[in-house]
């Protein structure tokens, strides 16, 4: 069971995750950007032109892979409220069993003790089941936020190095 405290504070972590990522994914892709208007074609070797096309190559990887674990969040979010739902029918339903009969008050209609003790057995089934399902995705997301984090400092490294490069070697 939560209360009122750990849903706030569930709801601040989660918009302020949201917000981190849009904010990580979208000045990946400025960065990238800049680097990619800056770049001019020439022969790859050892040189600092090629340095730029790594790290914008690493840049490009890192806005993906960012895409991708803001994809998988928003299915880790749908697949936690349906996992909730299914929670509280189960909860309700047999609380509601415990009566001689209960109505549903969208549809009208009428359930039997046996009826509602049932429906919780089977919501309280399709909740567990999406479980697996939810750990699975949170580790793809784990690993989409490591591979971004990874990219993106290599990218970075690689274009600093890029640009103080020239100064040192000619």
């Amino acid at each position: 069971m939560s209360n009122a405290r750990s849903d706030t504070a569930y709801n601040y972590w989660r918009e302020a995750s949201e917000k981190f990522e849009y904010y990580v994914t979208g000045l990946t892709g400025a960065l990238a950007a800049f680097v990619g208007q800056a770049l001019h074609p020439v022969p790859v070797g050892l040189n600092a032109s090629t340095l730029e096309l790594a790290a914008l190559a690493s840049l490009v990887v890192s806005i993906i892979v960012g895409f991708k674990r803001i994809e998988t969040n928003v299915h880790l979010l749908s697949i936690q409220s349906r996992q909730t739902y299914l929670q509280e029918v189960a909860g309700s339903s047999m609380v509601a069993s415990q009566q001689k009969a209960a109505i549903n008050a969208s549809t009208g209609d009428i359930y039997t003790p046996q009826q509602l003790v049932q429906r919780a057995v089977e919501s309280k089934a399709g909740a567990a089941a999406l479980d697996t399902k939810f750990a699975k995705l949170q580790r793809v997301a784990l690993r989409y936020y490591n591979w971004r984090n990874v990219t993106l400092l290599v990218g970075f490294a690689l274009l600093v190095a890029a640009r103080i490069l020239p100064a040192y070697v000619k």
